[in-house]
C-alpha cells in the first residue's frame, strides 16, 4: 500500500477491565483528547473542562482485592522528576478520616525515593515507612472544588495560581522515577468499593467526605522547578495501569491516555464513552496468553465471573507491560523508566525516543528436501532478518486460500518475539491453521511481517461500549518508512469477537461448537458488534463505531453469556506499525505415481491375440520409499490375460486380475520399466468395444487423485484390416568397430544402465514378430569425439492385420554429424539409380538388402542436403543439417522388393535403413 508518514501510522490499545464487586464490571479504557493546555497532572487530564456533558467520572482505587488473581486493585503513580525539583501533590481524599467499627482511617499521598518499591506490576511491595507522607503538612494537599482541580496546585509559597488547591509538596533529592500512592479514607490496607457519585463537575458533598472509601475522586501529581513556580512540567507522570470505577453502568467514561511501548512507540488513546463500571486500564504487547502460556492469542477470553476468573480453553491473562503517561509525554522521562518483557520480568531501565523503523529481509525457507522444498507432513525452518526486536508473523498462503488473511483455515501463521535483531529461525510443522498437512503442490507463497510498537488493549468486563470506542491513534511514526497495506493509517486497529479454538483443542465459549466457528459466529452475550471481526490484514479504522458492542446502560449479570456483551469476558483489540512485507515460496512435493496403458493393435480381433502395455512414472517432485508399489489391472470379460511381464516386476495372473509389484526407489521424474500383458481375445466376445483401467498404490505416493489410468478403449472386430509400423533405431558401428550384441528390447537393459532410456515405446524392442536376434547395437554411442563415425539402423516392423503400404521413411541427420555420402560406394545389390551417384543408404527388407545412391533417381533412397528446398513435405521437421528419405515400398514394376511390408510374420514384413555419419 502507498501511504503518506501520516497515513501510515499504525495504533494499538491495550486496556484490561476487570469487575471489582458482583456488580461492578471491568475494563479498560483510555480517553483521547485533543492536544491542549495543561497546568496540572492527574484527574483533571482524565475529565478535562471540555468533557462532554454525558461524560462520568471514575474513582482512583488503592485497596488490597485483585483482579484475575494477576493484579492488585490499586494505582501506583510514577512521575519523573530532577533533583531539586519539586512535587506537589494533593486529592479529594488528604486528610479525610473514616471510622468503621471503632477503626480511624485517613486519606493520605505516599511519595517513595526511586528504587524502593519492589516486585512485579500489579504485585508491588512497599517500605515500612515512605520518603513523604502528605499529611505531614498540616493542612496542605487536599482539593475541595471542581474550580481547584482544574486549577491545580497554587505554587508552593502560596503567591502564585491563587485559584488552584493548596498542595503538599516533595522535593526531589535525586533525578529519577518517584512511585506516588494515593488512597482515600478507608485507608492504605483498604478493601471494598468507595461510594462513587461519577460527577464530573464535583458537585456532591461525597466527592470529598469519608464515603469515597476505598477511592479519591479527584487528585493531582505536579511538577515545577522552585516554590514560587506556577509553570508545570507536564509529561511526567504515568502509570503502569489505573485502577477505576465508575460504580454502575450508563456511565460513559471519556478519557485520554498516552501510552508508549518498550520499543519507543507513542499512542494515544481516547475511551470514547467506554462503560466499564470498575476497570483497570493498562497496555501490554500480548493483551492475552493461548493455552500454552506464551503465545499472544490475539482473541478475547471468556471467564466465568465479573472478575474474568477461570478462563475458559486455559487462556490467560498478561501483566501490564507499557507506562501509560496522562500528557504528551517529557522525553527526559523515558531514560529513567524500568522497561519489562511479556511476563512482567524486569529487562533494563530505558525506553528509546525515537523508534527504528522495522524492515525484514532475506526471507527463506528450507525444507526436509534440498532447497525449499520438503514432504507432505515435515515442514521446515523459515529464516528471515529483522532490524528490530519485538512481534513476527509468517503467513503462509495455503491451497485454495485467496489471501494472507492469518486466521484463515486454509493459511498457516506462525508468530514469535523476537528478544534481539538479526537472523531470525523458526520452526513449521507442515499443517495449516486447521491442522492438515498442506498438500502437495508448488509455490506456496509466504509471507514475513515484523509488528514493532505491537500495543494490546485488554478490556476486561467492560459490559458496554455503545459508542464504538476507543480510538488509538499512532503519534510518532519513524520519520521515512515504506508502504506495505493498503488502507493502514494512524488510527487502524484490530480485533477479533468470534468463537474460537485454543491450542489445545478448546473451544471457547462453552456450549460452541465447530459449527461456530466454521460459520463466524460470535462469542456470546448480548449485542455482540454487528462486524464481528476486522479484516485480519488491514484492521480497521478505531475513530468509527464498528466495534460498538453490549447496550445504552446495564447488562452486568456477572454470568456467562447472559449479559451485555462484554460482560465477564476479557475483549482484546490491538495494533501495531508494520515492515514491508518480505515475501517468498515454497514447495510441498512428495512421490506421485501416475499410471496410463495403452493397447495393440488398435482393433482387438475376436479369436486374436492383444497386448497392454503400462507405464508408471514418478511425476512428483521426490523420489518413492522403499516400501511396495502395487499395480493392478482387472480385464474386461471376454479379454483373457495369458502372461504379465516387466523389468523388475513380480506380475501374477488370478482371473482377470493381473497384479504386479516391486519396491524399488523410483526416482522424481523417472519411470519404472513398463508392463506387458499379453491378452487373447474371446471368439464368442459379445461386446463391440471393451474398456481397460489399470491403479498404482504404494510407495509413498503423496497424491492419490491420478492413481487410476485414463480409461483405455479397444474396439473388438471380426476381422482387421488394419495396418500397423513400429520403428527402433540403433548405433550399430563406431569407426571400424561393428556391435553385434543383441538388444531385444528392455530385457537386455537395466533401468540403471547408461543405455536405458524410459520411453512409451519401448515395448517395441520386445514386439514377438521381431525375428529372434534380429535387433542389434548401442541405444547411446557412449564417448565419441570429433572425426568417428558413426552407423545408425533404423529397423522396421509391420505387425498389423494387413499389409502397410506406401511406406515412406524420412530421419534427419543431426546437428552435430556430418553425413557420409560415400559410406556405401560400389557395394551390391542396387535398386536401380544412376550408376555414378554416391552410395550412402542401405534398406533391408526381409533378407534382401540393396544399397541406395544419394541421388533423387530412380531407386527408392535419397539424401537431401540441408535446407534442401526439394525436401518431402512428410519429413517431420524443418531439414537444417541433411534428410535421408527412403520409400521402402514402391511400384510393382521395379524388381527386387516387393510392393508392400507383410503383415504379421513373413519374410517382408520386417527390414531396416542404414547411413553413416561423422561426428563434426
Amino acid at each position: 500500500m502507498n501511504r503518506s508518514p501520516t497515513n501510515q501510522q499504525k495504533r494499538k490499545k491495550i486496556q484490561n477491565i476487570k469487575s471489582f464487586t458482583t456488580s461492578a464490571a471491568l475494563c479498560v479504557g483510555i480517553l483521547g483528547i485533543s492536544i491542549q493546555t495543561v497546568q496540572a497532572e492527574g484527574s483533571r487530564s482524565l475529565y478535562p473542562a471540555s468533557s462532554p456533558g454525558t461524560a462520568s467520572r471514575a474513582n482512583l482505587e488503592w485497596r488490597t482485592e485483585q483482579t484475575g488473581n494477576l493484579i492488585t486493585r490499586r494505582t501506583l503513580l510514577k512521575v519523573y522528576a530532577q533533583a531539586g525539583e519539586y512535587i506537589l501533590l494533593g486529592s479529594s481524599a488528604v486528610g479525610v478520616t473514616r471510622t468503621v467499627l471503632g477503626v480511624t482511617t485517613t486519606g493520605d499521598i505516599y511519595v517513595y525515593d526511586p528504587g524502593l518499591v519492589k516486585g512485579q506490576i500489579g504485585s508491588e511491595t512497599f517500605p515500612n515507612s515512605p520518603s513523604f507522607q502528605c499529611t505531614s503538612q498540616t493542612g496542605k494537599g487536599k482539593i475541595t472544588s471542581r474550580t481547584q482541580e482544574l486549577a491545580g496546585p497554587k505554587s508552593i509559597d502560596g503567591t502564585g495560581n491563587t485559584n488552584g488547591y493548596t498542595p503538599c509538596y516533595y522535593q526531589a533529592p535525586s533525578t529519577g522515577i518517584y512511585d506516588v500512592v494515593i488512597f482515600g479514607p478507608a485507608g492504605f490496607n483498604a478493601s471494598g468499593d468507595g461510594s462513587v457519585t461519577a460527577e464530573i463537575g464535583l458537585t456532591g458533598a461525597g466527592n470529598f467526605d469519608s464515603t469515597q472509601g476505598s477511592g479519591v475522586a479527584a487528585w493531582d501529581v505536579t511538577v515545577r522547578s522552585s516554590t514560587s513556580s506556577t509553570i508545570d512540567s507536564t509529561g511526567r507522570l504515568f502509570s503502569y495501569y489505573l485502577a477505576l470505577f465508575t460504580a454502575n453502568n450508563g456511565r460513559p467514561v471519556y478519557a485520554t491516555v498516552y501510552p508508549v511501548t518498550t520499543d519507543g512507540y507513542r499512542y494515544r488513546t481516547e475511551l470514547r464513552g467506554l462503560d466499564p463500571n470498575g476497570f483497570i486500564l493498562y497496555g501490554n504487547e500480548v493483551g492475552f496468553f493461548d493455552s500454552d502460556g506464551v503465545s499472544t492469542l490475539y482473541r478475547n477470553v471468556v471467564g466465568t465471573n465479573g472478575n474474568v476468573s477461570n478462563i475458559q480453553g486455559g487462556a490467560s491473562l498478561a501483566r501490564p507491560q507499557f507506562p501509560t503517561f496522562f500528557n504528551l509525554l517529557d522525553p527526559n522521562a523515558l531514560t529513567y523508566i524500568n522497561r519489562y518483557d511479556r511476563f512482567g520480568a524486569f529487562q533494563s531501565t530505558g525506553i528509546t525516543t525515537a523508534p527504528v523503523a522495522p524492515i525484514v529481509g532475506s526471507a527463506s525457507f528450507v525444507g526436509n528436501l534440498s532447497g525449499n522444498n520438503s514432504k507432505v507432513g515435515n515442514g521446515g525452518t523459515f529464516s528471515f532478518n529483522s532490524t528490530v526486536t519485538g512481534a513476527y508473523e509468517i503467513v503462509i498462503k495455503g491451497s485454495g486460500s485467496t489471501d494472507f488473511d492469518p486466521k484463515n483455515p486454509k493459511n498457516r501463521v506462525i508468530r514469535g518475539y523476537m528478544n534481539s535483531s538479526g537472523t531470525q529461525t523458526t520452526t513449521w510443522d507442515g499443517r495449516d491453521n486447521a491442522g492438515n498437512f498442506f498438500p502437495v503442490g508448488k509455490n506456496y507463497q509466504f509471507t514475513i511481517r515484523i509488528n514493532a510498537g505491537e500495543y494490546h488493549f485488554p478490556v476486561l468486563d467492560a459490559e458496554n461500549n455503545y459508542y464504538g470506542g476507543p480510538t488509538v491513534t499512532l503519534l510518532n511514526a519513524p520519520a521515512s518508512y515504506p508502504a506495505d497495506l493498503p488502507g493502514f493509517g494512524p488510527t487502524t486497529g484490530f480485533y477479533d469477537d468470534r468463537v474460537y479454538k485454543t491450542k489445545n483443542g478448546t473451544i471457547v465459549h462453552i456450549g460452541a461448537t465447530q459449527a461456530d466457528i466454521d460459520n463466524n459466529n460470535p462469542l456470546c452475550g448480548v449485542g455482540a458488534p454487528t462486524i464481528r471481526f476486522s479484516n485480519q490484514i488491514t484492521g480497521f479504522d478505531t475513530s468509527t463505531n464498528q466495534r460498538a458492542f453490549g447496550q445504552i446502560t446495564g447488562g452486568n449479570t456477572n454470568t456467562v453469556c447472559t449479559g451485555s456483551f462484554g460482560d465477564t469476558k476479557g475483549l482484546d483489540q490491538w495494533t501495531f506499525f508494520p515492515s514491508v512485507a518480505a515475501n517468498n515460496f515454497l514447495n510441498i512435493v512428495s512421490p506421485d505415481l501416475t499410471i496410463s496403458k495403452t493397447h495393440t493393435p488398435t482393433d482387438f480381433v475376436k479369436g486374436g491375440t492383444g497386448t497392454y502395455v503400462i507405464t508408471v512414472p514418478n511425476s512428483g517432485g521426490d523420489a518413492t520409499n522403499a516400501t511396495q508399489v502395487t499395480v493392478t489391472d482387472t480385464l474386461p470379460t471376454g479379454i483373457i490375460p495369458t502372461a504379465a511381464s516387466g523389468t523388475g516386476w513380480s506380475c501374477t495372473i488370478s482371473g482377470q486380475i493381473v497384479a504386479c509389484t516391486r519396491s524399488d526407489v523410483l526416482a522424481a521424474g523417472s519411470s519404472y520399466p513398463n508392463i506387458s500383458i499379453n491378452v487373447s481375445i474371446d471368439v464368442n466376445i459379445a461386446a463391440t468395444s471393451v474398456t481397460n483401467m489399470a491403479t498404482v498404490s504404494g510407495g509413498g505416493d503423496g497424491d492419490n487423485t491420478n492413481n487410476t489410468s485414463p480409461p483405455d478403449v479397444a474396439n473388438i472386430v471380426t476381422s482387421s484390416s488394419t495396418s500397423n509400423l513400429i520403428l527402433v533405431k540403433r548405433i550399430t558401428r563406431i569407426n571400424n568397430q561393428d556391435y553385434i550384441t543383441t538388444v531385444n528390447g528392455r530385457s537386455d537393459v537395466s533401468p540403471d544402465d547408461d543405455q536405458y532410456v524410459a520411453s512409451p515405446r519401448d515395448t517395441d524392442d520386445d514386439d514377438t514378430k521381431w525375428p529372434s536376434g534380429y535387433l542389434r547395437g548401442l541405444i547411446h554411442a557412449r564417448n565419441v569425439k570429433p572425426g568417428d563415425e558413426l552407423e545408425y539402423t533404423i529397423y522396421f516392423l509391420s505387425n498389423g492385420q494387413n499389409n502397410a503400404t506406401n511406406v515412406r521413411f524420412c530421419d534427419l541427420v543431426p546437428n552435430n554429424l556430418t553425413f557420409l555420402q560415400t559410406a556405401f560406394n560400389k557395394q551390391t545389390p542396387n535398386d536401380g539409380g544412376l550408376a555414378s551417384a554416391d552410395q550412402g543408404i542401405v534398406l533391408s527388407i526381409g533378407s534382401n538388402t540393396v544399397f541406395l545412391s544419394n541421388a533423387a533417381d530412380s531407386d527408392r533412397g535419397t539424401f537431401y542436403p540441408a535446407n534442401d528446398p526439394n525436401t518431402p513435405s512428410f519429413c517431420s521437421s524443418s531439414n537444417i543439417n541433411g534428410a535421408v528419405v527412403v520409400n521402402i515400398t514402391r511400384n510393382p514394376d521395379l524388381p527386387n522388393l516387393p510392393q508392400a511390408t507383410g503383415a504379421g510374420t513373413p519374410t517382408n514384413s520386417y527390414g531396416f535403413v542404414r547411413f553413416r555419419a561423422k561426428v563434426k
